[in-house]
């Protein structure tokens, strides 16, 4: 029987725990905080709403990412909004991902280049977000973006990457870019956080394979087929 000292000592499980304790806590807070902006009011009506993804509260909205307020000195959405989700099956779909492939990465790679890898990528979706999402969608500096799928697609990325220690990084790379561009298809995704998240997972990868190749601490290679 796994023990909660056990499911806490993956890097993964804390993160995906976090993710479902911020969405508990915006359920709770549904009603704490209405925020006007960009003529619309974010506010709950009830904690249905937040579940359904139907509405999005003030504080979702505050801790999301919504271009024109990082550049104006929030910026700290640069990294709360890769923990808010709109909706249960936002949430689900991202976690599920994240239990895959956040698994692999870290049994491969290790946990704290598993975190660097993560964050760096998350970074990199949101920073391009923020100068390129205005370009996607004619009012993307004033609309909320939130999700872990950049980070996600990083280790997409990286787990693509493990391919070149076995002389099958083409295939693991058109692995992710068939991921990419299914997830891409629905609407409202923010392709700018997952194509840079992707190439952020891609390009720390690279180098961190060469360093522990180099060291003999890479774990296991992936053979696609």
């Amino acid at each position: 029987m796994l023990s909660v000292r056990g499911f806490l000592s993956s890097h993964t499980n804390k993160l995906i725990l976090a993710n479902i304790l911020m969405f508990i806590f915006i359920i709770v807070t549904y009603n704490f905080i209405s925020v006007y902006f960009g003529k619309r009011l974010y506010h709950a009506n009830s904690p249905l709403d937040i579940i359904t993804g139907r509405s999005i509260s003030g504080l979702q909205f505050l801790l999301s990412q919504v271009n024109y307020l990082v550049i104006n000195g929030f910026l700290w959405q640069l990294l709360t909004s890769m923990f808010i989700h709109i909706g249960i099956i936002h949430l689900t779909f991202n976690m599920v991902a994240l239990y895959i492939f956040g698994n692999l990465v870290e049994n491969a790679y290790g946990k704290r280049n598993f975190l660097l890898i993560y964050f760096i990528s998350g970074f990199s979706g949101n920073i391009a977000t923020l100068f390129l999402l205005k370009y996607l969608q004619p009012l993307g500096d004033f609309i909320p973006s939130a999700g872990a799928s950049g980070a996600i697609f990083g280790l997409i990325g990286a787990y693509a990457v493990l391919g070149r220690l076995s002389g099958s990084f083409a295939a693991g790379l058109s692995y992710a870019i068939i991921i990419f561009l299914f997830s891409s298809l629905f609407p409202g995704v923010n392709i700018f956080a997952h194509l840079f998240g992707l190439l952020g997972g891609l390009i720390v990868a690279f180098f961190l394979t060469r360093k522990l190749r180099k060291h003999g601490e890479i774990i296991y290679t992936i053979d696609y087929y």
